[in-house]
């Protein structure tokens, strides 16, 4: 999941009650609107893989204060908390185990940007939750402070919990540039993506970061009739051209979702109908559920999606839930009735686990999302090839890196 650190003046987004009510209202009918603007094509990409200099930069050398943290080293856990707006610094996380089993909190500190009254952090766990970037610095789960990302762009976690991914605009021309960092800030390997004027669009966003595939996915999205959106799948060593594969002309929803490895993504087309594409080989498979996606499982083979909601104009009916669903086959694997969720709220997990998907409740008749309490859903793969399922984090309102409803 990505963040943006450290490049947003007024702090963390947040997501309101009212914005998610809206958003699932109306998301059936919501597209990317077309303009009147001829039609351009798109050059192919030349992309400079730079490899990391002999001599790597020194880690930020001062003196840093570490966290209060009970959680213990060497245990992978996903984090939730409840701010409701109310509470003020220090920010506690809570973290629990696969099994739903709670290992202790984190003390976070506030943000503070030139004065001005402290907030809420911004903060992603790494996949395995053994480390947490928060705002610009990097934290061990027992709160030992590691090292700081620079300042602006957009900051991601690898796929093994040991790198990041940080993009930032393309010094002197446009485009962006990718830089595969060491929680201590040591740069590992760097990638450019120049692009054209036209290209450009709207911001380019980092949508996955691989350390064990040494590669990284960017997608370049436009409004301009005609014209696709593009997930750039870059290599970050040297000697390799890109992956380039365009979508969506003009009429997906939303923005794509990709595997921790980045050799999957997956979007909503015209019909509502979420579709997996293959980076390396262009093949698509279109599911029959009507949702969009909301993520993978750590092993790639299955997805979340969120099941489209029934109203009529802002007044819900109906919240028809959330499915994981064998993208293949189309088999679901684990289902949750009257309940919803946004895309930065599910977290593949690593190793045996499947994913993690925090979801507020539907209330039958309220017309309201959400109406009732906001919990954690831990999914985990069975001996037998099943999924078991443990709740968790009850009356949460943040989990991972996304803020509150």
């Amino acid at each position: 999941m990505a963040a943006n650190h450290g490049g947003d003046p007024d702090g963390p987004r947040r997501i309101g009650p009212l914005q998610i009510a809206i958003a699932l209202a109306l998301v059936p009918a919501v597209g990317i609107a077309a303009t009147g603007a001829v039609k351009q094509l798109r050059a192919q990409h030349v992309v400079a893989v730079v490899p990391a200099p002999t001599a790597a930069p020194a880690p930020v050398a001062r003196s840093h204060p570490d966290l209060a943290s009970t959680v213990p080293v060497g245990v992978d856990v996903v984090y939730w908390a409840n701010w409701d707006g109310a509470l003020g610094p220090p920010y506690t996380l809570h973290a629990v185990d696969w099994s739903g089993r709670d290992r202790g909190t984190i003390a976070l500190p506030a943000t503070s940007d030139g004065g001005r009254a402290a907030q809420q952090p911004a903060v992603a766990a790494s996949p395995d939750g053994r480390a947490l970037l928060v705002d610009r610095d990097v934290y061990a789960a027992n709160g030992s402070w590691l090292g700081q990302m620079p300042f602006g762009g957009q900051t991601l976690w690898a796929d093994d919990s040991q790198h990041l991914c940080h993009m930032s605009p393309l010094p002197g021309a446009n485009g962006v540039q990718v830089d595969l960092l060491g929680p201590d800030g040591i740069l590992w390997a760097t990638a450019r993506l120049p692009t054209t004027e036209a290209e450009s669009g709207d911001s380019p966003s980092l949508l996955s970061c691989s350390a064990n595939a040494m590669r990284a996915d960017v997608l370049l999205s436009t409004t301009m009739q005609g014209v696709a959106n593009e997930v750039m799948g870059l290599d970050l060593q040297a000697g390799r051209a890109p992956v380039q594969r365009p979508i969506c002309t003009g009429d997906c929803v939303g923005s794509p979702v990709a595997s921790p490895d980045g050799q999957l993504f997956a979007y909503v087309d015209a019909a509502r109908h979420p579709v997996v594409v293959s980076m390396a080989s262009g093949a698509t498979q279109r599911l029959e559920t009507s949702g969009w996606p909301v993520a993978f499982s750590g092993d790639s083979r299955a997805l979340v999606v969120a099941l489209d909601a029934v109203g009529s104009g802002t007044t819900l009916t109906s919240v028809p839930g959330l499915q994981l669903l064998d993208w293949r086959t189309g088999r679901v694997v684990w289902s949750r009735s009257d309940g919803q969720t946004v895309p930065q709220w599910a977290l593949p997990l690593p190793g045996p686990g499947v994913v993690a998907v925090a979801a507020c409740d539907y209330r039958p008749g309220t017309g309201a999302f959400p109406s009732g309490p906001c919990g954690l859903d831990i999914l985990t793969a069975t001996a037998g090839g099943g999924t078991t399922s443990t709740h968790a984090g009850q009356g949460l309102d943040f989990a991972f890196s996304a803020g509150p409803f």
